[in-house]
């Protein structure tokens, strides 16, 4: 297991909680607060290099190491299984993520009939691990709202950062200035999605 799947792993639910967190400063990164519990934990397995991912996640999820090895385990064993659903089941699938605390659990939404449908996915045993959601809009309809909110605001030449928000169950869009959104939406000209989410704040630009 290598670094960048540890962080997706646990970072899966802080990336969408605090997407709207960005450091736009360029200055020294601050330390990690968790580094000398990391490294007092690690020693205990004799500085391995294959066991660092697992130590890692135990420390920043507060869970024992041999908790954080089982979980990748789980989570080795629905690989795939998100894009198979929005791939096959369009019109219900309505996303899928994982609930670090506890209990652990693969949540996976649906607009209707989510048990259901899994049955034809994942085995019994697999089930254990799934906390089934139903939701209001499918992934693809929210993709849908996106594209469409996204044309009407580059036609206006509003730039702005956006992202799915699978938890939520929304799209979120971050302007600088909605006053030209704003203005369409009175003259009639524009209509935002109820799952669409307009913010105002600053822009973050590739680098």
């Amino acid at each position: 297991m290598n670094r960048v799947k540890i962080f997706f792993t646990f970072g899966l639910l802080l990336l969408v909680l605090a997407v709207s967190q960005f450091t736009t400063a360029c200055s020294k990164p601050p330390e990690n607060p968790f580094q000398a519990e990391i490294d007092e934990l690690w020693a205990q397995y004799d500085n391995d290099p294959a066991m660092l991912d697992y130590v890692m996640m135990a420390v920043h999820l507060d869970i024992s190491v041999e908790e954080a090895q089982r979980r990748e385990e789980i989570e080795d064993s629905f690989r795939g299984l998100g894009s198979r659903l929005e791939a096959e089941e369009p019109e219900t699938f309505g996303g899928l993520w994982l609930q670090q605390q506890q209990p652990f659990r693969v949540v996976v939404a649906f607009t209707r009939d989510g048990e259901e449908t899994l049955t034809r996915y994942i085995s019994k045993e697999q089930m254990q691990y799934v906390l089934v959601l139903e939701v209001a809009y499918s992934y693809a309809e929210l993709r849908h709202f996106h594209d469409i909110v996204a044309h009407a605001l580059r036609e206006r030449e509003v730039l702005f950062n956006s992202w799915t928000d699978v938890m939520n169950n929304k799209v979120c869009f971050r302007v600088a200035d909605r006053t030209a959104i704003d203005e369409a939406v009175a003259a009639g000209t524009l209509t935002i999605p109820e799952a669409v989410e307009i913010r105002v704040g600053p822009l973050v630009t590739p680098d």
